[in-house]
């Protein structure tokens, strides 16, 4: 999604969180009681609790993750949050810091997670990088294949890391060619000349 795409979403979003007015504490106990047998009350008190996922979310908004995907998940977060605090018996004026803290936590959980699956994405790409070099300057140097130990001494690596790396990079170059070969069509093809 494109930044102007989650500005307008985000502003959509707004405008539909401006219906749910916030709870008086009267209303927001009349909810809790209910709740825990009643869905719909458990409902209402999420719905007019989404403004502070939506706060969550915009402080959180980076370059991993924007607020809108943030919103996503803040929002299953703070269903289960009251659900847990209705189903605990919690006092009104406690559910929405309560909300608040575990939506926080969660948030911070989710883009912890997105950062470490970026992170690993980067080293196994340089990991393959280095493969890739080794591989070549050893058959450059060796004028052949090389074996897996070789390029393992040489990147001082152990040979089951080596045969990890080899996999990944063997998996990557066949869907590469799948997805070239989409392109290509046999009746398009100009036949040759038979002259």
């Amino acid at each position: 999604m494109n930044a102007l795409d989650d500005e307008s979403e985000l502003e959509l979003l707004k405008e539909q969180l401006k219906l749910f007015a916030p709870l008086t504490e009267s209303e927001t106990a009349s909810l809790l009681a209910r709740a825990a047998t009643d869905r719909d009350a458990k409902n209402e008190l999420l719905e007019h609790n989404l403004e502070t996922v939506l706060e969550a979310a915009e402080e959180r908004a980076n370059e991993l993750l924007d607020a809108a995907e943030l919103f996503q998940d803040g929002s299953i977060a703070a269903a289960v949050a009251v659900k847990e605090y209705a189903d605990r018996g919690g006092k009104p004026e406690g559910l929405t810091p309560y909300l608040r803290k575990v939506v926080d936590q969660h948030l911070d959980t989710v883009i912890a997670a997105e950062a470490l699956a970026i992170e690993q994405a980067q080293t196994i790409v340089h990991d393959v990088q280095l493969f890739e070099t080794a591989e070549l300057r050893l058959r450059r140097e060796l004028e052949r294949e090389p074996t897996p130990l070789e390029v393992a001494s040489l990147l001082e690596w152990t040979p089951e890391k080596v045969e990890v790396v080899s996999s990944m990079l063997f998996a990557a170059r066949n869907i590469f060619d799948e997805e070239i070969a989409l392109y290509l069509d046999d009746d398009a093809m100009p036949e040759a000349d038979e002259g």
